[in-house]
């Protein structure tokens, strides 16, 4: 499954880059056990933070991933009748995540890593957060926005060249330094978009 999880913060909707554990949706997952008829296709997560309490709000699934009329938090599915994708709209489920996360808006398109390749480390973005759960309740909010800036100008000023190794090290040890937590640990266990925080200097040689 290719999960995108977006996140309703400081009064915008925020991108969810990286997970410290696994998908969001994977804790509600696991307390419903709804009955995957494939595990091919997108899901796109919308959540919401009420009195600092994560909720998954809405809901989109691949038309191939569930039977027709299968249920999810105890909600029937509304057909989307162009797509055929299974819409869960207003669940307000409770999401007893524990971990960090990044999450990020307003993409700078001009650093993605290669031309014509939708590859966006998170320096890639004006407004950087991470945040921070305990079982659902948002505990700590961390703004990484001036750290990215930093990136940024290096690379504008040609300090930093993401084709050069040297420098790819250093931008990734800036940025592991820079979080409060390792999410390189978890990122090959999931199927995410390729919005990573680590610079993927292979792109950039042969393979």
């Amino acid at each position: 499954m290719l999960f995108t999880e977006e996140i309703y913060f400081k009064n915008d909707f925020y991108t969810v880059l990286l997970r410290e554990a696994d998908n969001l949706l994977m804790e509600v997952v696991r307390e419903h056990k709804p009955i995957w008829k494939s595990y091919s296709g997108d899901v796109i997560a919308s959540y919401d933070l009420q009195d600092y309490m994560l909720t998954l709000q809405d809901l989109i699934l691949d038309k191939h991933l569930m039977k027709r009329n299968e249920k999810f938090c105890d909600r029937e599915p509304i057909i989307d009748m162009v797509t055929g994708n299974k819409v869960f709209d207003k669940l307000n489920c409770p999401v007893k995540y524990t971990g960090n996360i990044i999450v990020a808006k307003d993409l700078i398109d001009t650093f993605s890593l290669e031309e014509n390749l939708s590859e966006y480390p998170c320096y890639c973005y004006k407004e950087v957060y991470e945040l921070c759960f305990d079982q659902g309740c948002l505990t700590m909010s961390i703004d990484h926005s001036k750290a990215m800036v930093r990136i940024r100008k290096n690379i504008e000023k040609g300090l930093r060249n993401t084709k050069n190794a040297k420098d790819v090290r250093c931008i990734n040890k800036f940025l592991k330094q820079t979080f409060c937590h390792d999410f390189e640990k978890n990122r090959k266990l999931r199927t995410i978009k390729n919005k990573v925080y680590k610079v993927k200097h292979k792109l950039h040689n042969e393979e």
